[in-house]
């Protein structure tokens, strides 16, 4: 493996491990904080230590259309998106709450397979039901329960 996989790898899985505790700081230590609040001092943070690497990189002004894009991208693909993520770990708690990034994948597969007539490969027809599955148990612990209202099934008399 070239050091630049190990480096992607090891970037992945740090960040697969971040996602994950992420909701459980927000929710155990950040719940009183103002979501606003934390959303803009991260993404300032994140801003800060991302410019020396882009004046590095960058030799040419953005054009227009680029940055109307990332602002867009900064705006509504983030900070809009981390409040309404915000809300959502207040209202089902933090292990449910990031399981709809895992369908993200799903979604993206099926709209590659269907708009651009991407190749659905036998390792992407194993893997999609592994993730549905995986999110299932991730968010009823394996257990089958009936609908909010519905009656339950009579228990047999011993």
């Amino acid at each position: 493996m070239a050091s630049g996989d190990l480096l992607a790898t090891v970037e992945v899985l740090l960040v697969a491990l971040l996602y994950a505790t992420a909701p459980f700081i927000v929710a155990k230590k950040l719940g009183d904080v103002s979501s606003l609040g934390v959303i803009t001092v991260a993404l300032i943070a994140v801003a800060i230590f991302y410019t020396p690497f882009t004046v590095a990189t960058q030799h040419e002004v953005p054009t227009a259309p680029a940055a109307v894009s990332l602002v867009i991208l900064g705006v509504l693909c983030t900070a809009v998106a981390f409040l309404l993520f915000f809300a959502l770990i207040r209202e089902v708690g933090p292990v449910r709450a990031p399981l709809f990034t895992y369908v993200n994948p799903v979604v993206a597969l099926v709209l590659g397979a269907i708009v651009l007539a991407e190749p659905l490969t036998p390792g992407l027809l194993i893997g999609l039901p592994l993730i549905i599955i995986g999110c299932w148990f991730a968010g009823t612990g394996g257990r089958i329960r009936p609908r909010a209202g519905q009656a339950r099934p009579p228990t047999p008399a011993p």
